[in-house]
């Protein structure tokens, strides 16, 4: 029975810093697409030849990349 008590509260429920963690900082938030895998390869190749990274190329193409 000590046993029991020694680990009670300890299974399930929320952890402290157990969440995802931001990937970047200054507040920026990440958007997910859905795309075929084709699709995915483009857009990869696209911005690999244009010297960007994909959130970089796309929020371009999009013409919202100056907004702050």
């Amino acid at each position: 029975m000590a046993e029991e008590t020694k680990t009670k509260g300890t299974w399930g429920g929320a952890r402290p810093g157990g969440g995802r963690k931001m990937l970047y900082t200054g507040g920026r938030q990440q958007l997910a697409i859905s795309c075929s895998k084709a699709q995915k390869e483009a857009v990869q190749n696209a911005a690999k030849e244009r010297g960007m990274t994909v959130a970089e190329y796309v929020l371009e193409k999009l013409g919202v990349s100056d907004l702050k």
